[in-house]
């Protein structure tokens, strides 16, 4: 039994193409990927997924800080808190608070 022919659009023009396994592009046969190249398609888009949200994550605690240095300190602040805002080590700040 012959092949059945279809017809295709590629680049723009209807040509007479083969029904083959693999899609055709200008003359060169495309092969579909398979289970593997799959896997690794998944998981490069998860890298990128996880690098990106690891990037975005640290701009806006980079942010967060840059907008508050130097803010006065409130009661609800903690020692910690204020250590990290004022760049000094919690002893430090206990010590000047009174603790022992």
């Amino acid at each position: 039994m012959p092949r059945r022919k279809s017809r295709h659009f590629v680049f723009g023009a209807l040509s007479e193409v083969k029904c083959t396994r693999y899609p055709v592009i200008k003359g060169k046969r495309m092969k579909n990927l398979g289970w593997r190249q799959w896997l690794v398609v998944l998981a490069f888009v998860l890298v990128v997924t996880a690098t990106g949200l690891f990037a975005v994550r640290t701009v806006r605690r980079a942010v967060y800080w840059r907008q508050h240095r130097d803010e006065a300190i409130r009661p609800w602040m903690n020692l910690g808190y204020i250590a990290h805002s004022y760049q000094v080590p919690p002893g430090v700040v206990h010590q000047a608070l009174g603790g022992p």
